[in-house]
């Protein structure tokens, strides 16, 4: 059996009005927790090259990829490198990974880097696509 709401359109209102505030409220949170844009590059291709060097200890929660070109499928390659290491399948995070000529992909992550540890990225095509870092 379907139950339907037993108040009155004031009860009503007031149970949206409280719906409306505990969103704001969220809301609030939510942008005070937005990240900073720690490192951006638009690799020449070819070749792995670095996007980020930790410098302390830091956050990484997401990585916007973007094949700004609208032309054609490009491969993209990220990774999480070791103090010391270098790119290779090991640490890859992507591995020649296939982004749609005008995509976006949104690496959603929870990556700490420890002092000295580096992203690296790589695309298979020069200036196609952008990598945007946001951590803390």
């Amino acid at each position: 059996m379907r139950q339907g709401f037993a108040g009155t359109s004031d009860d009503m209102v007031s149970v949206g009005r409280a719906i409306v505030e505990n969103l704001a409220a969220l809301v609030t949170v939510t942008s005070k927790s937005i990240n900073q844009r720690i490192a951006s590059l638009r690799p020449l291709g070819g070749g792995d090259e670095l996007l980020f060097t930790a410098t302390a200890p830091t956050s990484v929660r997401q990585i916007f990829i973007t094949n700004v070109t609208g032309a054609s499928a490009t491969d993209f390659r990220l990774h999480h490198v070791p103090l010391g290491g270098s790119a290779n399948q090991e640490n890859a995070l992507y591995y020649d990974y296939p982004l749609a000529d005008g995509a976006t992909l949104l690496a959603a992550l929870d990556i700490r880097l420890a002092t000295g540890e580096t992203l690296w990225v790589r695309s298979a095509t020069g200036g196609n696509i952008t990598f945007n870092v946001y951590g803390a």
